[in-house]
């Protein structure tokens, strides 16, 4: 099994100067969006080196906390991933852990889903394509798989998340262009390895090393931990240089014969690692390593770590890359129990609604004392929904009707069917939008009875304007911007920082100020909420969508769209019961007001009232998949719509 660990380091190089190429551009935008929250990032055996990297550029670059698992440990933790990223790394794409830990992250629904694998065609990548909104990136390494150990896998994982992450808009690239050149600056190959073997030779016959290490040279203790573990080349004992002196120093008191220690030291960690390295016994061999300082010294220890490896190997007799594996170790590498079958304690659909509803998953709520009333309000809401028939079902559009990636294309094949299919069955059909005349111009192109187009209402930019899709003069072109956003508008245009960050679109009764980047998003929102405080325009609101923020004159809701159909049915003595579906129904969303009528259902983010605005959509679907699926789950009659969410039937 495996292959010589000395023919994989022979290729580092080549491996490295592959990453510096390869093309990041969809990694890079995955990154952008990652940035804005927490981050989990998870990974096993070598790829877990490669996570402790990743969350050092995370906390780096973002300020953010980031925190590396492994996936049983993300599987079996209670935390709610609704507001976090989570980034899966893996070499194969192919091991039962990684394949078992995306299916539970789908199901869980994090904010922001990405995943790295350096092979192509793997069971992830299908995995991952069948869940229809993770961000996969996968990468065919020009190297040969990894034998036993992860190494050129782990390199180039690494390579390209530091680039991925350190973008530069004048395409400076922040990395040397030659391994040698961050290994080993001003040395060949020859004379590192030579080096490098001299100052390791005392620590061979030492059968446990102590690796001391600093923020920047984490992943390297990590991946020496790793390596001498995995290959059996001796027991390691990372440790940062503070920690270390409480306590674990006593390991040398007592076993300092038997053991050795190696410094991987950035140059701020420099002088309490001398002080540090200067009370250690003398009769302990002690290695000094100078790593340097961020990205490159985080990556230089890392492949410090592959090459001490190789030099523990040589001396040991024992090929890293080619141990002998035991009958049982293939066996738990293969082992999926911990993924297949785990017992629950509720339903998987009432768990995910519970859990996106609360913000906290079940394990916690149950913690809490939280979960009975929970439960209650989840029956209660589902058994009025499937109880009432509906006569009209007023939809968001961007996020519910399109996904993401259908925004400038419009609804596809199966939501077109769905919106006919309701309208040939007499029932009202409403399209609550931010936009204006693209959305009339796509749902044209896709309607085309002229009696079903009369039947489809539409409000445009967030209800200011309404007419059906047969209504020629909705949205009416070039009005006058109302005089309640007048103000407000010539604030946020002399802002030349913000003007930089969004695009601005004046409309009769909203503005538009569409992001330019994605992680823009936080300070176009504070801009816009500082330039409402200073207006003081009574009655003017601001509200959110995952590409833009708007802001609307007084009156201008979604809801006006609902209030339109009911109108159009008459006054009875109650109010005719309308079902509305949207995906931002969390305040400050652009969806708040819509399904906060009685009878509402997200296919993403919800409110936290537990009387409306549930989200019961499978666990791993949302926005358009989420739609259909509930569309699934509906019976058509004469003139009326039903739901019968646990059939999943057809109509």
């Amino acid at each position: 099994m495996g292959k010589p660990y000395e023919g994989e380091l022979e290729v580092l190089s080549r491996t490295y100067e592959w990453a510096l190429q390869a093309e990041v551009g969809d990694l890079e935008a995955a990154v952008r969006r990652l940035s804005k929250d927490p981050l989990i990032v998870v990974g096993s055996g070598g790829s877990l080196t490669a996570a402790h990297f990743a969350c050092y550029l995370h906390s780096l670059f973002t300020g953010r906390l980031a925190r590396a698992m492994t996936p049983y440990e993300l599987l079996s933790s209670p935390v709610h991933l609704g507001e976090l990223g989570v980034l899966l790394l893996t070499a194969g794409g192919s091991n039962p852990d990684i394949l078992g830990c995306l299916e539970s992250c789908v199901a869980r629904s994090p904010k922001h889903l990405s995943a790295v694998c350096t092979r192509l065609d793997t069971p992830l990548a299908a995995l991952a394509s069948d869940a229809g909104w993770v961000s996969f990136h996968e990468f065919g390494l020009p190297s040969v798989k990894d034998g036993f150990l992860a190494t050129n896998s782990l390199l180039a994982t690494c390579v390209l998340l530091a680039r991925a992450y350190r973008r530069q808009p004048d395409g400076h690239m922040p990395l040397p262009p030659r391994l040698e050149d961050l290994a080993h600056p001003g040395r060949d190959a020859s004379a590192f390895r030579a080096a490098l073997s001299e100052a390791c030779r005392p620590l061979w016959d030492r059968s446990t090393l102590v690796v001391l290490h600093g923020q920047v040279a984490h992943a390297g203790a990590v991946d020496l931990e790793s390596k001498f573990t995995e290959a059996a080349l001796g027991q390691v004992q990372p440790a940062d240089y503070r920690n270390f002196a409480h306590g674990r120093h006593h390991w040398l008191a007592k076993h300092g014969a038997t053991s050795g220690v190696i410094s991987l030291a950035s140059h701020r960690d420099m002088p309490l690692a001398k002080k540090t390295i200067s009370l250690i016994p003398e009769d302990v061999p002690v290695v000094q390593l100078d790593v340097g300082d961020g990205i490159h010294g985080s990556l230089r220890a890392i492949v410090l770590s592959l090459y001490i490896a190789g030099e523990a190997g040589l001396a040991r007799r024992i090929d890293p890359g080619r141990p002998s594996v035991p009958t049982f170790g293939r066996r738990l590498y293969h082992l999926n129990a911990g993924y297949a079958g785990r017992a629950r304690s509720l339903p998987a659909a009432e768990a995910a609604a519970i859990s996106r509803k609360a913000g906290a998953s079940t394990a916690t709520l149950q913690a809490r004392g939280e979960l009975p009333p929970w439960r209650e309000a989840y029956a209660t809401f589902r058994g009025e929904l499937e109880g009432k028939e509906f006569r009209a079902v007023v939809f968001d559009y961007d996020g519910t009707l399109c996904d993401a990636a259908e925004r400038y294309d419009g609804p596809g094949p199966a939501v077109t069917q769905m919106m006919t299919e309701l309208l040939r069955a007499g029932v009202q059909v409403g399209i609550a939008t931010g936009r204006g005349k693209s959305v009339r111009k796509d749902l044209l192109a896709r309607i085309e009875s002229p009696a079903l187009r009369a039947r489809v209402l539409i409000g445009y930019h967030n209800g200011a304007e309404i007419g059906t899709l047969a209504d020629d003069s909705q949205p009416p072109p070039g009005r006058r911007l109302d005089e309640s956003l007048e103000e407000i508008n010539a604030l946020l245009a002399s802002d030349a920082r913000l003007v930089a960050l969004a695009k601005i679109e004046a409309g009769s009764k909203q503005l538009t100020l569409e992001f330019r980047d994605c992680t823009a998003a936080e300070e176009v929102w504070e801009s816009v909420q500082q330039g409402l405080s200073r207006c003081q325009a009574a009655g003017v609101t601001a509200l959110r969508s995952s590409h833009s923020v708007d802001i609307l004159a007084p009156g201008t809701t979604k809801r006006r769209v609902v209030d339109a159909i009911r109108r159009s049915f008459g006054s009875g003595t109650s109010p005719v019961p309308v079902l509305t579906i949207g995906d931002r129904g969390r305040w400050p969303g652009n969806d708040f007001a819509l399904l906060q009528e009685p009878f509402s259902l997200s296919v993403d983010d919800v409110s936290a009232d537990p009387s409306t605005c549930w989200n019961l959509a499978s666990p791993g679907n949302r926005c358009a998949a989420a739609l259909r699926e509930y569309f699934r789950s509906m019976r058509l009659g004469d003139g009326f719509v039903a739901l019968n969410l646990g059939s999943g039937g057809g109509r």
